[in-house]
């Protein structure tokens, strides 16, 4: 495992998909509204986190990855704040386009000070790109592509990964194996990717069941596996993930998290290190033990957060235990 880690450094990830700013506004609470019944909050301070594929991108530079993103921002206040998280990251924003006609996406949550999440504000437009800013996407990855070892599409369906681009995307990669963190409503467009990370809700509307269970499990995953000519790593909460290989393979990966603080962004840490340990020449297997050691350290964290190497090989040596 170390070996495959260590791999990591030589590696570029090409990140295509949606960027966000998660704001998080903490305060106190110790009365209700005379107003209306609800809360008073007593606002105390803000914080700004990369969100979406720019917290894909950071997961996988703080692992060690070089990475091109390419992605879309408003042209707005918010467009210029997001490029200067990214590069205060040491993540480069040359490949990113700017629209009049979409906002920057931003996630607003409002979290007391028990860590309790007491609402969350979406300020976005989620239409597919179309004309000339699917040009401009395609153009931005076309470039990136030149130096990338592995591709990555982060769809949170907020307007980048059109069924156009998303196809387009998949096409061009060629060789160099593409990987997808889903959205149900794409589904038809991620034929023929190299490996797409669904959790069990993801994964029950993509197969149009009501909900996974133990019971259909295997027959969800196949089914997509089938449908989407697609390996299939189906992230199951405590239960671990399990893998779909286009093999014919079905393999499960336990977890051994003990403590769940927040499961925000924890997909965006799962496909990072998978995108970056399969890339490195790792088998499907030690690749999503690798993943889930990385995911089992960041539900310990609060918020859209990122993990380190160093992180991983602890969680997996107590694992083996």
């Amino acid at each position: 495992m170390k070996e495959i880690l260590e791999q990591f450094s030589g590696k570029t990830i090409l990140v295509i998909g949606d960027i966000m700013i998660d704001h998080y506004l903490y305060g106190s609470v110790s009365r209700q509204s005379p107003e209306a019944p609800v809360p008073v909050l007593l606002a105390k301070k803000d914080e700004y986190r990369l969100g979406g594929a720019a917290n894909v991108s950071n997961n996988i530079l703080k692992l060690g990855g070089k990475v091109a993103l390419v992605s879309m921002v408003g042209e707005d206040s918010n467009g210029e704040k997001l490029r200067q998280m990214l590069e205060a990251e040491g993540l480069n924003t040359d490949y990113l386009v700017t629209s009049s006609a979409y906002p920057t996406t931003e996630k607003l949550r409002v979290i007391d000070d028990h860590n309790k999440q007491l609402i969350r504000l979406d300020f976005e437009k989620t239409d597919d790109v179309h004309g000339v800013l699917e040009d401009e996407l395609i153009a931005k990855f076309d470039e990136a592509l030149k130096t990338a070892d592995g591709v990555l599409i982060s769809d949170y369906a907020k307007g980048v990964m059109s069924p156009r681009v998303t196809k387009y995307v998949i096409e061009r990669c060629g060789q160099k194996l593409c990987f997808i963190d889903p959205k149900p409503t794409h589904k038809d467009s991620y034929k023929g990717a190299f490996l797409i990370t669904p959790n069990e809700k993801e994964a029950a509307e993509m197969a149009g069941v009501p909900s996974v269970t133990d019971e259909n499990c295997n027959e969800v995953g196949n089914k997509l596996k089938n449908e989407l000519d697609s390996s299939i790593v189906m992230t199951r909460g405590s239960k671990g993930m399990r893998i779909f290989h286009t093999d014919g393979g079905v393999f499960d990966i336990p977890t051994h998290a003990q403590t769940v603080f927040d499961v925000t962004g924890a997909g965006d840490t799962v496909v990072a290190a998978i995108a970056l340990a399969l890339s490195s020449g790792a088998n499907i297997v030690n690749t999503c033990k690798i993943a889930n050691a990385a995911a089992q350290k960041v539900i310990e964290k609060f918020g859209t957060e990122v993990v380190s190497t160093e992180e991983i090989l602890s969680i997996l040596s107590k694992n083996n235990e």
